[in-house]
């Protein structure tokens, strides 16, 4: 699609993807906590120390890429299930706040 909100002309297997050039999206959280008194902590996350890629380095609270049939807030419910253990009710309170290309 030559538009994000257009109708995809066809479907491939994600990890497919890269082998023939195609243009992929995907989501990126990062999170915060605001205190009663208005001080702001940030989520860091790290990466396993046994991961193969960039071990033991920081790394978002949870990313993924959008697969056909899920929306973006679902990819980032989905995601932050999956990759951090944050439940649903929680992620379902996130919101965008960049676009980055």
């Amino acid at each position: 699609m030559s538009q994000f909100s257009e109708a995809p002309l066809m479907l491939m297997e994600r990890s497919a993807t890269s082998l023939f050039g195609v243009k992929r999206s995907g989501v990126h959280i990062n999170g915060y906590t605001v205190s009663d008194g208005g001080e702001v902590s940030m989520w860091l996350a790290r990466r396993s120390p046994t991961k193969q890629t960039y071990p033991g380095l920081l790394d978002h609270v949870a990313a993924g890429g959008l697969a056909a049939g899920l929306d973006i807030k679902q990819t980032v419910v989905k995601e932050c299930e999956e990759e951090a253990c944050i439940p649903a009710a929680i992620a379902e309170k996130a919101r965008p706040v960049s676009t980055v290309r």
